[in-house]
């Protein structure tokens, strides 16, 4: 038979949660070698939406319609976003602007330090179902896609690594691609079921 206070038992259950919330800690600290989760950051600086991976694989991505899951939907009255993928293998997908007030949309593949991450990286730029007349240029190391709601450049890219993935969908599309932006991203053209 328990012959303790009530104070004494209050100051025992005290004890006993201290004891496990320590060896929760201990045990929680001692599995730092499961890998973590990508992550990212979003803010936003003197009107630009800025996105920010870390160095694991990121899925980043734009868009509208809220039922796809392990997306990231950007629905804010920005007109320019910056995504800033950083290391590790990359997807980032900017899918039909047209009913947003984004203009252009900057992706930088490059790793935190600035240079190539030397991990596959794909960009796929979305079109509509409507007729698209896209275009995809270079402009010094950057490529250009233009003819979309929003354009879209792409900074940072290894052509032996990353791939640029414009998808039409649907009507009658021209896709046009700069033969000098080829030297800089591996283009794939899915002109949809009328292509």
């Amino acid at each position: 038979m328990d012959k303790s206070t009530g104070a004494t038992r209050v100051a025992r259950r005290a004890l006993a949660s201290s004891v496990l919330a320590g060896g929760l800690l201990a045990a929680s600290l001692a599995l730092g070698t499961v890998p973590a989760l990508a992550a990212y950051t979003a803010k936003v600086q003197n009107g630009t939406l800025v996105l920010t991976g870390d160095g694991a694989s990121d899925k980043l991505a734009q868009r509208l319609d809220g039922a796809a899951p392990n997306m990231l939907q950007v629905d804010v009255g920005e007109e320019h976003l910056d995504i800033r993928t950083l290391g590790g293998t990359d997807t980032t997908t900017i899918n039909d602007l047209t009913t947003t007030t984004v203009k252009t949309v900057d992706v930088n593949l490059n790793a935190p330090d600035g240079n190539g991450d030397g991990a596959p990286d794909t960009v796929v730029a979305n079109g509509t179902e409507s007729r698209d007349n896209v275009s995809v240029t270079r402009s010094g190391d950057d490529v250009l896609v233009s003819g979309l709601a929003a354009d879209v450049r792409v900074t940072g890219s290894e052509v032996a690594d990353d791939t640029l993935a414009i998808r039409t969908l649907g009507g009658d599309d021209n896709v046009t691609i700069d033969p000098s932006a080829a030297l800089l991203i591996t283009p794939v053209i899915d002109q949809g079921p009328d292509g």
